[in-house]
């Protein structure tokens, strides 16, 4: 049967995306980014070899996000973008066809969802999609299936969702069209403000990850990053202060609190109960940000951890799902329900 049909996996993130196989081959992660030869509208370079192109003065190239927020920004780019990650997962291998299983917001509208659909068609394949929530929530060890109510919160790059699961049906969900990027933008944003300078997207990158929190839970101390000084124009060093880098995210932190809490205001009794008692999961990227889990549980009263792998969670849900399908009908049609509604 392996030869008959093979299942692919694709988490489109806007960030990053990864795509798993029904197979042995080991996961493969790249960057949701595009390089385009501007006088042709020709995609050049895909992945991390177009995202290391941005911010180099390529003045022939515009080098463009296929996602924004969770949902496609633009449908061309989109378009070649998946094509390229289904090439490459498919490579020199041979099947007489292919499921594709594509992992897609919970939030996300019809008209966006065609989007998806319309970049993956070709012959010999057969699409099905999956709600972000439920392979967050499987990849993060929740049992899903069960009828006790569980909640997860997946803080990605362009989308927080927030989701109460039971039964394997979806009680209840929340969306925030703001993530990792955002946070990433807030830095990029201040730093020209207040310190008058320029830096680029993988420098604001790497302050949030590895110098930011929502929480004084570290001790605080000075940042040396590079950039280019706005008065000058010419490169330099400056620094900033983990502490200032927090209050910098203090936005995206307090919209998350809000969500978070109206999300639970608005369960059925029994699932609040099970939220206050047992607790939610954090996945995600966003949610290695140090001071989630010390914030939420100050803040909000409720116990809180972050799942294991959160950059993975997302995919090791929909590896669950590859696998054993008819373990998933509920899940596979629920989600093509709300897509065809």
């Amino acid at each position: 049967m392996g030869i008959l049909s093979k299942k692919i996996a694709i988490d489109l993130g806007t960030a990053y995306s990864i795509v798993a196989f029904d197979d042995s081959r080991p996961d493969w992660r790249t960057a949701s980014f595009v390089a385009v030869e501007r006088k042709t509208g020709r995609a050049v370079s895909y992945g991390d070899q177009a995202k290391e192109m941005q911010g180099k003065s390529h003045q022939a190239y515009d080098i463009v996000r296929p996602l924004k927020d969770g949902v496609v920004a633009d449908y061309e780019a989109t378009r070649q973008y998946l094509n390229y990650l289904l090439d490459s997962a498919i490579g020199s291998g041979f099947s007489m066809s292919y499921k594709i299983f594509l992992c897609v917001p919970w939030g996300a509208t019809s008209v966006e969802l065609k989007g998806y659909e319309y970049s993956l068609q070709r012959r010999r394949t057969k699409l099905f999609l999956v709600r972000e929530p439920f392979a967050a929530a499987l990849g993060s060890d929740l049992e899903i299936l069960g009828d006790e109510p569980k909640t997860i919160v997946d803080m990605g790059g362009g989308t927080t969702e927030i989701a109460t699961i039971a039964s394997g049906f979806m009680l209840q969900a929340s969306s925030l069209r703001a993530a990792g990027n955002f946070c990433d933008e807030l830095i990029i944003r201040q730093l020209r403000r207040v310190l008058n300078y320029e830096v680029g997207l993988t420098t604001a990158e790497r302050l949030k990850q590895e110098h930011a929190s929502v929480w004084p839970v570290i001790d605080d101390y000075k940042i040396e990053f590079k950039g280019s000084r706005r008065d000058t124009q010419l490169p330099d060093s400056g620094e900033i202060g983990s502490h200032e880098l927090r209050s910098i995210l203090e936005i995206y932190a307090i919209q998350v609190e809000k969500l978070i809490n109206s999300h639970l205001q608005r369960l059925p009794a029994e699932a609040q109960l099970a939220a206050r008692n047992k607790g939610i999961c954090l996945t995600g990227g966003t949610s290695l940000i140090k001071g989630w889990q010390e914030r939420l549980e100050k803040r909000l009263g409720i116990p809180v951890r972050i799942a294991d792998r959160p950059t993975h969670s997302v995919i090791m849900g929909m590896k669950k799902i590859i696998q054993s399908p008819s373990n998933y009908r509920n899940i596979l049609k629920i989600s093509q329900k709300i897509y065809s509604s």
